[in-house]
């Protein structure tokens, strides 16, 4: 496998596997993100949304020296925390609460 953004070999398959599952996660939620982004622009106390994306890549962007320099690995915390996250956004969509 060749150079990613010129990123060490142990990160480019864990960034791929990352952008594959923020894309599936983006289009199968796509009506939860779509009504989020609804009331963030008819609400001005959820308007502060719109700076929360822009905010997590400068933040990443900032820190990508010492990003670069750790190693990522599989955690079953973290899938017990995403499955986890699925389950409470199920139960809110099926009870319709738009919070």
């Amino acid at each position: 496998m060749g150079k990613i953004f010129n990123l060490p070999e142990y990160w480019q398959k864990p960034l791929i596997v990352l952008i594959t599952l923020l894309i599936i996660f983006f289009w199968i939620f796509a009506p939860s993100w779509f009504s989020m982004l609804s009331i963030w622009q008819r609400s001005d106390p959820y308007a502060h949304g719109f700076l929360v994306a822009p905010a997590t890549l400068w933040m990443i962007w900032s820190r990508k020296g010492l990003l670069k320099t750790m190693q990522p690995r599989p955690s079953y915390v973290g899938l017990f925390l995403l499955l986890g996250s699925g389950f409470l956004w199920l139960i809110a969509v099926l009870s319709k609460v738009l919070v």
